[in-house]
Formats: structure tokens, C-alpha cells, sequence
């Protein structure tokens, strides 16, 4: 399949915002979006959701609409997404060895507020590193370079695995959570601003009671040691 790009940028137009704020907000404070849940140490249930369909009636009893909604086949779907580079626009280079991860900047830009921003700014750095003189120019090489490359964003403090679920999580409304990537999920819920991701870990967090669970915590926490969910995560952990 041929590779190709969009010739526009996400938004040219808009300008960038301080995302203080978001960084600095209590991981409690905000209303989940909602997510399912089960049993932490069990394996869930992978059977699908029935899909559903309503149909609604006008004043005079006659049924003129009905709505259908199947939105377990679209998640599994858009799952697929960030294992096909050739659908995606936008490759984040994560950790030390900057393995590749891919995904879709309409997606990411809408689902999080911070990767908005975030995807803005390298984009315009882009734009920026190849200015030409003239005004001329300077149009037709922004163009060239949207076509011919894919936005590369570097991201060196997540893991590979956690990062990965992180962007499915975004693409899908999927992820699992589980004892050896939850304290990264959780610091990269608060980090891009992702409140239902991030009470969906909290929660399954205080569920890690045991001697080897909580020195497992403790292992991992150590390798984001900088960010605000792992300091709250060793608080949690001192008080089980």
C-alpha cells in the first residue's frame, strides 16, 4: 500500500495553551467518563456487548426513528489502528532505544487535550526547521513536508508497553490494566489528562493488598519517580 499524508495540519490556526493546569489537578477531583471493570487478579470476560438499538415514537404513536449503536465491533476495530503505520499520521519514538509506536492525530487530538498541544507544537517546530524565504516557498514546502513525512514525537520517560496501551486505550476505549503497567498508566492518565483512565487504575490500585503485590508496585514506581501519580501511588502503598 502506498504511503500518504494529509497536506494539512491539525489546526494552523490555533495557538498553544499553558497546560499547567492539567498537570496540577487532583486525580480525584474530576468525574469519570466511566469504564468496566472486574476483579482485579481475574482473567475478564471477553465475550462482546450485545449491540443495542432504541426506536423512538412522534406525538401520534407512529415509530418514525430507530437508533443503532454497536460500539464493541468499532472499538475491536479501531484496535487495529496503531499496528498499521501506513493508516497513521503521527509516530512517537518511546524510552531510551525510541521504539516506535504509531497513531492517528485526529484521534489523539480530540481524546486528549494535552496530546492536542502536544502534536500542535512538534508540528509547528516542523514547519518552522524548513521556513524558506519567501512566503511562496515557504507554502509550498510546509506542504511537501506534510505530504511526504509522518510527525515524529519523541517521548523518553514511558515504557514501551505502557505507552502502547496507553494509545490503544486512546484509540479504542480499551486497555488492560494490569500490576506490571498500572503505575505507568496511572502517571500517564494524570500527565495527558485522561480522568476515567486514571480512576480505573487508582481503583485497581487500592485493590493491590498483598506483600507481593505491593513490592511489585514498589519496582515499578521507581522508574517514574518524577511523576505526580508515582508519589501518590508510594502514599498509597505505605497505608495498605
Amino acid at each position: 500500500m502506498k504511503r500518504c499524508g494529509s497536506e494539512l495540519c491539525l489546526l494552523e490556526s490555533d495557538l498553544l495553551e499553558n497546560t499547567t493546569n492539567t498537570f496540577n489537578r487532583d486525580s480525584e477531583d474530576a468525574r469519570s467518563s466511566g469504564y468496566e471493570s472486574c476483579d482485579s487478579f481475574t482473567q475478564a470476560s471477553s465475550s462482546p456487548s450485545t449491540p443495542s438499538s432504541k426506536v423512538r415514537a412522534s406525538s401520534s404513536g407512529h415509530k418514525e426513528v430507530m437508533m443503532y449503536s454497536n460500539m464493541a465491533d468499532m472499538s475491536e476495530s479501531l484496535q487495529y489502528i496503531t499496528s498499521m503505520p501506513e493508516l497513521c499520521d503521527v509516530t512517537f519514538l518511546v524510552g531510551n532505544r525510541h521504539l516506535p509506536i504509531h497513531g492517528v492525530k485526529a484521534i489523539l487530538a480530540t481524546r486528549s487535550r494535552v496530546f492536542y498541544q502536544m502534536i500542535l507544537h512538534h508540528q509547528r517546530k516542523v514547519t518552522e526547521s524548513v521556513k524558506p524565504k519567501s512566503r511562496l516557498r515557504m507554502r509550498a514546502k510546509s506542504s511537501t513536508v506534510n505530504m511526504h513525512s509522518k510527525l515524529q514525537i519523541p517521548i523518553p520517560d514511558y515504557d514501551h508497553v505502557v505507552f502502547s496501551s496507553l494509545l490503544n486505550f486512546l484509540h479504542s476505549g480499551r486497555v488492560r490494566v494490569q500490576l506490571g503497567t498500572v503505575t505507568g498508566l496511572f502517571c500517564a492518565a494524570i500527565e495527558f489528562g485522561l480522568k476515567d483512565l486514571q480512576k480505573a487504575c487508582w481503583d485497581f490500585l487500592k485493590r493491590c493488598v498483598g506483600e507481593d503485590q505491593k513490592r511489585a508496585l514498589m519496582t515499578s514506581t521507581q522508574h517514574y519517580l518524577k511523576k505526580k501519580g508515582a508519589q501518590k501511588i508510594l502514599s498509597q502503598v505505605c497505608r495498605l
